[in-house]
């Protein structure tokens, strides 16, 4: 034989639904510890939007704001387009510019190799 719940007021459903946006956890999680089926639970909770009284969505919510923009500084180090391009193999680059004097570039070889 099963137990028939009694149906909650809309004020024992409104502070169930305080509940669960003042709470962190999943939809899921919540009705589980609230022994709320997740089906009622989510009818409870579409209908508490559609009624559009502002508080539907979860704490927190960026819903209904516009998007704020933030400053992003800039890289602290930037390079120029090099020609070459040295990736070693424990992932340090070496970029090399263009105009790199050859001989130059030669003794830098040689001791990476060396390395």
């Amino acid at each position: 034989m099963t137990v028939r719940r009694k149906r909650r007021t809309r004020l024992e459903i409104a502070r169930i639904l305080q509940l669960y946006r003042d709470s962190n956890l999943s939809q899921r999680e919540f009705a589980r510890r609230h022994r709320i089926s997740a089906a009622t639970f989510n009818n409870w909770l579409r209908q508490d939007e559609e009624k559009g009284d502002g508080h539907a969505k979860k704490r927190g919510s960026q819903a209904g704001r516009s998007p704020r923009l933030l400053p992003v500084p800039p890289p602290l180090v930037s390079f120029q387009p090099a020609d070459f391009e040295l990736v070693l193999a424990d992932g340090r680059q070496l970029r090399i510019p263009a105009d790199f004097s050859p001989q130059a570039l030669g003794s830098l070889l040689k001791v990476l190799v060396a390395c």
